[in-house]
């Protein structure tokens, strides 16, 4: 059988949307070392809870883990060039916790590659979108309160959370954190996080990044992108993965088809 090796990056969409990638690999054993670089920016705890997420998301026999640290380090988008992405589901993996018996959607606070001044803009639209359905579905409020700026996010100018922005959505219940970014992710808080979008009608995001990839991984979902706002990562590429890896996986660039599909659940 064939071998082929890799270090990883240890972002959380990094991992998803490569393991959606390496599955293209039949009949090949898959060596993945991880790459501690992300380490230095996030902080010493962040290498445990990532380690532990890693081998849920490559449970498969497929997947070896290594130390070896002379692998290429290679991201999802080295990957798309030469391999197409296949469908996955990881909520047997990743879902764990207690179910919320009652029909909600659930809204990500986390936003990475959407403008904010653009977001500015267009949350009322998406504040009252909701609340016209709020009457048929709770609102769960998944994600961080405040959004903590490390040294990876300091390069950016577009990654922050929408929670201040949100007060006026009704029928709203609240399962957010206080802060990550600088602090990291506890494994049962994020699974239960997991388990509570699977089990929902569908779960809407705001731009890029992991949330998305995760929420795609494990239910429906509504995403709304900015094709303007490019340096995280080629969106329409991403686009077209997360397609692959989930065909309930809804995506817009106008805010108009995006609340009217958010509009279109109350039916």
């Amino acid at each position: 059988m064939q071998e082929y090796n890799i270090l990883l990056r240890l972002g959380i969409g990094d991992l998803i949307c490569c393991k959606s990638l390496l599955l293209n690999l039949k009949d090949t054993v898959v060596n993945i070392g991880l790459n501690h670089n992300l380490i230095m920016y996030r902080g010493p705890n962040y290498y445990n809870f990532i380690d532990n997420l890693a081998r849920l998301i490559f449970f498969d026999d497929q997947f070896r883990f290594s130390e070896n640290p002379n692998y290429p380090c290679l991201g999802w988008e080295d990957l798309y060039k030469k391999l197409q992405p296949q469908p996955i589901s990881l909520k047997k993996q990743l879902c764990s916790g207690n179910s919320f018996n009652d029909k909600y959607i659930c809204l990500c606070t986390k936003i990475r590659g959407y403008d904010f001044n653009k977001f500015l803009i267009i949350k009322d639209y998406i504040i009252e979108s909701l609340n016209s359905i709020s009457d048929k579905f709770k609102i769960i409020i998944l994600g961080e309160k405040i959004v903590e700026i490390n040294k990876e996010y300091e390069f950016y100018k577009d990654i922050y959370s929408i929670y201040p922005y949100i007060d006026r959505i009704r029928n709203k219940i609240d399962f957010t954190i206080p802060k990550l970014g600088i602090i990291t992710p506890e494994i049962n808080k994020f699974r239960q996080d997991c388990l509570l979008m699977s089990e929902s009608v569908i779960t809407i995001n705001i731009g890029i990044g992991g949330n998305v990839s995760i929420s795609t991984s494990i239910s429906k979902t509504i995403n709304l992108f900015d094709d303007k706002n490019s340096i995280h990562c080629n969106v329409k590429n991403y686009e077209n993965l997360l397609k692959k890896m989930q065909p309930n996986c809804d995506i817009y660039y106008d805010i108009m088809g995006f609340c009217k599909l958010i509009l279109d659940l109350k039916q």
